[in-house]
């Protein structure tokens, strides 16, 4: 008898090798592995076919103590019926999420994610949707970038800023995989092995070992089963189940399942394909299909046994720019009780039916999806989404959707900013939150705890206006503001309220802001000064600007890069901005040697307009500041030249980030300098 020696909540793999040779071993035979724990546990998995004449068994032990496995090949007159052989499973002492916490579930309440241990899991994603199919796995074209792994590239990226899930799917009717062969060697009928083997078997390592889960689907709409018969792609399906339902994984089935166009019936083809999936996964992962922006199959959706949360989509198509309230609360309300999870929504730098979605649009909807009972968010922007390579070749390029390379998509401002959604709903235990919808302002929305003693209200009015909360405790409440740009903090007061009631102070600035208050003392470190904008001293006279700048020492120690440019992306010069999108969100970066002073900031523009951006910098430690933010000022221009602009920074730091946001114009920088 065999015996293999495991971690639990850590996979491994058991080699099964036949004697007799088939022609299709795709289809023709099926290998059932039984594991039975000593408590009388039992897991049967289906083996995959690895190649040649070996099979795989992938095994993911959810329990110390011996597990005893016995082989079941349909085939009768197969030797491998009678292999049986055990594994003894010891404590994991490895610091990755699923080892130490096991795989995800849905919670008691049914409202959000939990580990198998019951710790709570805040969602965030990124919609790397051609990830598996069109990411390059031994090649990188990032600009001055020798790592020859894009994959690999996009995954740390997204994992430094705390993205704990990765939203792809297999392109099953294409099967194009870059930097290797084709998924089928006789399409749709016969998988090629060496293709996972070589690459995605190596992909959802990495992103296993970056602490991510991996959210997965088999198509996209009615693109997949037109090209693909049902059959062909319930195999699939099974086959995929086979091979990776022992990784920390949730099942989306397809993408936009219920988008039906002329006629095209294969929301029941989808509904198969997840019946496959349920029947096939004995970890029972949490499943779900991802839905098209107006679902018409809610209801039939929600009686499904499979179905257990919804994956909505609430961006792009027909709605207004943000999600009402009520669009959320029509999924909140259904019975039975499920988790909700905005899975996508107001892309970064897309433009979908004459609308576009930008900067500002991507972060408000994340905090308001929350707000209004998501228990996650996932992020999507121009150039990840749909892994365009480069533009020359026209790599995946769609129109509006999709109009700049990956590595121009990938640093866009929301992207950092999905760090503090996380940061501060980790913080406050979202899991405890329920959504305030009497509110009727769109643009102020609330959550609480069940009996009011933590009170979130997120404000994305353009005012400095705010509210006046009820109902709370007679208690002694901490009150904050928290700036979803820079993830810190501002002190408010303490208070007992008067009556129930707390008139909230005015918002620090025009800009959103989150608000919490609270009963529980945090022990909050991050604080901010109350934010203005740092223009230049008003007794400097426009006239007398060039005398005070000759005063001043230009910092010469730093390189100058544009993030938002495919040609000179490092090499920032009289840098012209390739308008991939019409409007869109373009960023510059200014990396100091060492942090220091740094007093003024000269942006020479190339342009009749001046256009509207934020200055943010960021200190050796990197805590984000905002010094400048003219969406709601006019900016600091020199009088002689209406083209170049000079803001006051006044502060120590290491980088200055300008995020030019959303305009609608053909811009060129000549240069930027900074004074100390």
């Amino acid at each position: 008898m065999k015996i293999i020696k495991a971690k639990v909540w850590r996979k491994i793999d058991i080699q099964i090798n036949s004697k007799i040779k088939y022609d299709n071993p795709y289809k023709d035979i099926d290998i059932i592995v039984t594991f039975i724990h000593e408590s009388n546990k039992i897991i049967r998995l289906n083996a995959f076919w690895n190649g040649d004449n070996e099979w795989i068994v992938r095994f993911t032990p959810i329990l110390t103590g011996i597990w005893n496995y016995s082989i079941n090949c349909s085939d009768e007159n197969n030797d491998i019926n009678y292999i049986v052989g055990k594994v003894e499973v010891k404590e994991n002492e490895q610091n990755l999420n699923i080892e130490k916490h096991g795989f995800l579930k849905i919670s008691s309440n049914k409202r959000y994610f939990e580990y198998e241990d019951n710790t709570p899991f805040f969602w965030l994603g990124d919609t790397n949707w051609q990830s598996f199919n069109l990411n390059n796995y031994y090649e990188c074209n990032y600009p001055n970038c020798n790592c020859h792994n894009q994959f690999r590239h996009i995954l740390n990226n997204r994992k430094e800023k705390n993205f704990n899930v990765y939203q792809t799917y297999f392109d099953t009717s294409n099967g194009n995989i870059q930097n290797s062969e084709n998924m089928w060697i006789d399409k749709f009928n016969k998988i090629n092995p060496q293709v996972f083997i070589d690459v995605i078997d190596k992909m959802f390592e990495e992103i296993v070992e970056s602490n991510m889960i991996i959210a997965l689907g088999f198509g996209l709409h009615y693109v997949t089963p037109s090209a693909i018969k049902e059959d062909e792609l319930c195999t699939f399906a099974k086959y995929i189940v086979a091979r990776y339902s022992a990784y920390p994984i949730v099942w989306i089935t397809g993408q936009e399942i219920d988008l039906e166009i002329e006629n095209q019936h294969t929301y029941d083809i989808w509904k198969n394909v997840a019946k496959i999936v349920k029947l096939n996964d004995p970890y029972h992962h949490p499943m779900s299909g991802h839905m098209f922006s107006h679902p018409k199959k809610i209801d039939d959706l929600n009686a499904q046994p499979w179905h257990d949360f919804w994956a909505i989509q609430s961006g792009h198509y027909g709605m207004a720019k943000i999600a009402t309230q009520e669009h959320y609360k029509m999924f909140y309300d259904l019975k039975p009780t499920k988790p909700i999870l905005e899975t996508e929504a107001d892309y970064e730098d897309i433009k979908c039916s004459n609308r576009f979605n930008g900067y500002e649009a991507t972060r408000i909807s994340a905090w308001k999806s929350i707000q209004c009972g998501s228990c996650g968010y996932t992020y999507g922007g121009n150039g990840i989404w749909a892994s365009c390579y480069n533009t020359t070749d026209n790599t995946f390029c769609l129109g509006d959707y999709s109009t700049e390379p990956w590595y121009m998509g990938l640093d866009k401002p929301a992207s950092y900013e999905m760090k503090q959604l996380i940061k501060f709903y980790n913080l406050v235990g979202f899991e405890n939150l329920i959504p305030k919808f009497d509110n009727k302002n769109e643009e102020i929305v609330i959550s609480a705890t069940k009996n009011n003693s933590t009170v979130i209200v997120y404000f994305y009015n353009e005012s400095n206006e705010t509210c006046e909360l009820d109902q709370l405790l007679n208690e002694k409440y901490y009150s904050y503001w928290y700036n979803p740009l820079t993830g810190n903090f501002i002190r408010n007061n303490c208070f007992i309220p008067n009556n129930g009631n707390y008139k909230v102070p005015n918002k620090p600035t025009k800009s959103d802001w989150v608000l919490l208050v609270t009963t529980n003392n945090y022990k909050i470190k991050d604080f901010e000064e109350i934010y203005y904008d740092k223009i230049l001293d008003v007794e400097i006279s426009k006239e007398n600007i060039n005398k005070y700048l000759d005063k001043k020492t230009k910092i010469d120690s730093c390189k100058k890069f544009c993030v938002s440019n495919e040609d000179e992306l490092c090499d920032f010069k009289n840098v012209k901005y390739n308008p991939y999108c019409d409007i869109t969100t373009k960023t510059i970066e200014i990396e100091l040697d060492k942090e220091q002073y740094i007093d003024l900031i000269e942006i020479d523009f190339e342009s009749n307009s001046i256009p509207k951006f934020r200055i943010y910098g960021i200190d050796a430690k990197g805590i984000i500041s905002i010094v400048t933010d003219c969406k709601y000022r006019k900016p600091n221009i020199f009088e002689n030249d209406k083209n170049i602009i000079l803001e006051k920074i006044g502060g120590n730091y290491k980088k200055i980030k300008i995020i030019i946001l959303n305009n609608n114009i053909d811009l060129k920088v000549n240069n930027v300098d900074l004074f100390k």
